[in-house]
């Protein structure tokens, strides 16, 4: 929705545009889940995680931290999109 309404001359950012934030922003849940997991990974030696992705990972035959790599960037580029060109600079 952000995306086709970017280039929209309207008056102001409204609610709707708000909303399309707000459910862009939930990318960063990939980034926290990656952060999360390489923590528990790295202090607790835990590799067995619930997260969809890893047994995404697993079942396409690649090591499990690929998709969550993937997710991981996918989730910093729409956020930093989001955040630095979506949203004006005065709010």
């Amino acid at each position: 929705m952000l995306f086709l309404r970017r280039n929209k001359q309207n008056n102001g950012f409204t609610i709707y545009d708000w909303l399309a934030v707000f459910m862009s922003l939930f990318a960063l849940r990939e980034v926290f889940n990656f952060f999360q997991a390489f923590y528990s990974f790295v202090f607790y030696y835990q590799s067995n995680f619930s997260g969809d992705e890893f047994e995404i990972s697993r079942r396409i035959g690649f090591n499990e931290w690929v998709i969550p790599a993937l997710f991981l960037v996918l989730g910093v580029l729409i956020s930093c999109y989001v955040i630095f060109k979506v949203i004006p600079f005065k709010l």
